[in-house]
């Protein structure tokens, strides 16, 4: 198999400011990819490309946008048209929990939640699908979730989150289907599914005390997710179980629940 990621592509990473996808800026970065960053903070992403474009002589661009806006996708293909980029690698990373109870709360935030985790990343892929079949070459990482494999019989004595389990659940399906459909044209798509992740998502989904309720044994860094995930692209594995523990967990939810 081909080096999948090598220096000189270009690379779209959403939610590049922090957490999974800001490991992914670093990785990529170390291996001379050149990276358009998407996240809503401005002031991060523009000390992010500097730092990058210092330490490893990268070209980066800054497209500051909140994803649940329904010309999201347009404005980063404007800006990449403008840079006359031709992309090769593109991270779906973007996301944030469910809110609270389901009917609670308003209409308008799920929908933005609907619109940045799942039609945004879909979109993504359809944009840039076709120049990655032209050159018959391309690398799709669509981060999903460890919660997105499991059914909800898991889950019979809690109240699963609403949506945020069945769009990581579809995010993985359509990984899938994008990679049966588009493997013959060598484009190696990816569901990368990490559980417990040490990043700020927890404590802007009102849960910083889960870090002191669960073992630091099940938790994994950004960079270690980041790293299993990279190293699996050279195995074409279109879905990725990131952590010793997700992994058994995964394993065994398949036996006894999918048979």
């Amino acid at each position: 198999m081909f080096i999948l990621i090598k220096s000189g592509q270009v690379a779209i990473v959403t939610g590049a400011s922090s957490g999974i996808g800001l490991a992914f800026c670093y990785a990529l970065a170390k291996r001379g990819v050149k990276l358009v960053l998407v996240a809503r903070s401005e002031d991060r992403l523009l000390a992010l490309s500097q730092e990058l474009e210092r330490d490893y002589a990268i070209s980066s661009y800054v497209v500051p946008l909140d994803l649940s806006r329904s010309d999201a996708v347009f404005e980063i293909r404007r800006v990449v048209q403008s840079f006359k980029l031709s992309v090769d690698v593109i991270i779906n990373n973007a996301g944030f929990d469910d809110f609270g109870d389901f009917l609670e709360t308003p209409w308008t935030d799920h929908a933005s939640m609907l619109q940045a985790m799942l039609i945004c990343p879909t979109r993504l892929c359809y944009e840039f699908l076709p120049d990655m079949k032209k050159k018959q070459a391309g690398c799709i990482i669509n981060v999903g979730s460890i919660v997105g494999l499991f059914t909800l019989k898991l889950f019979k004595r809690s109240r699963p989150r609403v949506l945020y389990g069945p769009i990581k659940s579809y995010l993985i399906d359509y990984t899938r289907s994008l990679s049966r459909r588009y493997r013959a044209d060598g484009i190696v798509c990816q569901a990368l599914c990490p559980g417990l992740t040490w990043s700020e998502f927890h404590q802007r989904s009102g849960e910083s005390d889960i870090y002191k309720r669960i073992p630091k044994r099940f938790w994994l860094t950004s960079e270690a997710v980041v790293d299993q995930s990279l190293a699996a692209l050279s195995r074409e594995k279109t879905v990725v179980v990131t952590g010793w523990y997700n992994q058994l967990l995964n394993q065994l939810h398949r036996r006894i629940f999918l048979g």
